[in-house]
């Protein structure tokens, strides 16, 4: 309870005015040259805050089983329902299957993960290029990223590198955008 909570409050602080110049006009580089490194800073902290929500909601469903096309937290999820569902919690739209999320928003590399992103996956057969799968990171650190996903264990999280399944699986991860 306390975590969906957190959740929600971490949202409206979205909904909240940076700065103190009381000025709503939407920021663009174009025309804004001292203000960038503030903007910046402005949408690391809504990004920051988006992640930790996404994560704080995806937390609340560890065990809960998986189901094939499954969208309903009640009855299971699939994983590509899975990140769906608690992104959309938090107003961020994700096409409903791995493959449609593996288009959205910029690829990154491995190495530049940060929570909040997604990482994709071949299926069962490690001989295609097909998206099969979809992870959202929830933590990184040196040679570290732990992962939540719906699996046929249910919903749970692994630390990639010492996931040899998902290890010569790995396609690609992708930052969202919000």
């Amino acid at each position: 309870m306390f975590t969906r909570i957190l959740a929600v409050a971490a949202f409206f602080a979205l909904l909240i005015p940076f700065g103190n110049s009381g000025a709503s006009a939407a920021y663009s580089p174009l025309n804004d040259t001292a203000g960038t490194v503030e903007q910046f800073k402005i949408d690391s902290i809504r990004r920051e805050t988006i992640a930790d929500s996404v994560i704080s909601i995806s937390k609340t469903f560890l065990g809960l089983p998986y189901k094939y096309g499954g969208n309903d937290p009640k009855t299971g999820f699939d994983c590509s329902h899975f990140v769906a569902y608690c992104y959309g919690k938090l107003g961020v739209a994700l096409s409903g299957s791995s493959v449609g999320m593996s288009m959205q928003g910029t690829q990154v590399e491995l190495k530049d993960v940060r929570k909040g992103d997604l990482m994709f996956f071949k299926g069962r057969s490690t001989n295609t290029t097909r998206v099969g799968h979809v992870a959202l990171v929830i933590e990184t650190g040196p040679n570290s990223i732990k992962m939540i996903h719906s699996t046929h264990r249910g919903v749970v999280i692994d630390e990639y590198y010492k996931m040899e399944y998902y290890k010569v699986r790995f396609l690609q991860a992708r930052r969202i955008s919000y």
